[in-house]
């Protein structure tokens, strides 16, 4: 209100000007290349959890699909654990340092949830795809024994293939815990970060170079990743 608008060509300028003045405490590289402000806090006040369900107790079991020696963690998770924050749990749980940027969870009706439904704006599913930042564990994974499966995405294609196992669904939270997200069980190397395929991998897995990565090292990432927000309800 208080600036001069006058026409489409100044308009960069504009939202450059707008803001600064409104946010003058901010630094000019928190704006991005179109002059909009960052939505960082948004991101940040998101949380691992969805406080607008109830939270229920859990146990899973995360397994790579068309291995020749099994490679699985077992996790025990609150249900209303967001999807994205699912997601960088499993990589972490994996002992990735990483976060896929494309990614998708399908349960076992084959509703999907996806990293980033602009991939499919073009396609006849786009109106059928969920969001991952929006939608929770429970969303995909209702009682014991459910499957649901966790696809990591490159150039359209599936790269790594997992499958998620309800193995045990408890009550409600009824108090504090010390740890909300605990590594229960481990088993194999999983693919390490340019591991072009599977063929790629089986090579590396038979050539012994890959290593279950330690208990306790995993365990206390976890631990560090859950610090971001420690109560689920």
């Amino acid at each position: 209100k208080t600036l001069e608008y006058s026409g489409h060509n100044n308009l960069d300028a504009y939202l450059k000007e707008y803001y600064a003045e409104s946010y003058p405490d901010e630094d000019e590289g928190d704006i991005d290349e179109d002059g909009l402000g960052y939505d960082d806090d948004f991101t940040d006040d998101h949380g691992l959890f969805d406080h607008e369900v109830s939270a229920h107790r859990m146990t899973i079991t995360i397994e790579l699909a068309g291995t020749s020696q099994p490679v699985k963690r077992t996790l025990k998770v609150p249900s209303n654990i967001y999807l994205c924050a699912l997601s960088e749990l499993i990589m972490i749980a994996f002992g990735r340092k990483d976060f896929p940027d494309v990614y998708e969870f399908v349960d076992s009706e084959g509703c999907r949830y996806a990293s980033d439904d602009e991939d499919y704006v073009d396609t006849d599913e786009y109106f059928d795809i969920e969001d991952t930042f929006d939608s929770c564990l429970q969303n995909i994974l209702r009682r014991k024994g459910a499957t649901a499966s966790y696809d990591i995405k490159k150039g359209g294609k599936t790269l790594w293939h997992h499958i998620i196992t309800v193995d045990k669904w408890g009550g409600h939270y009824k108090e504090e815990s010390e740890h909300y997200l605990q590594l229960e069980a481990m088993e194999g190397a999983y693919p390490t970060k340019g591991t072009k395929n599977m063929a790629d991998y089986e090579k590396q897995l038979q050539s012994g170079k890959l290593k279950c990565p330690n208990f306790s090292t995993i365990r206390e990432r976890i631990r560090d990743y859950e610090d971001e927000e420690a109560l689920p309800f």
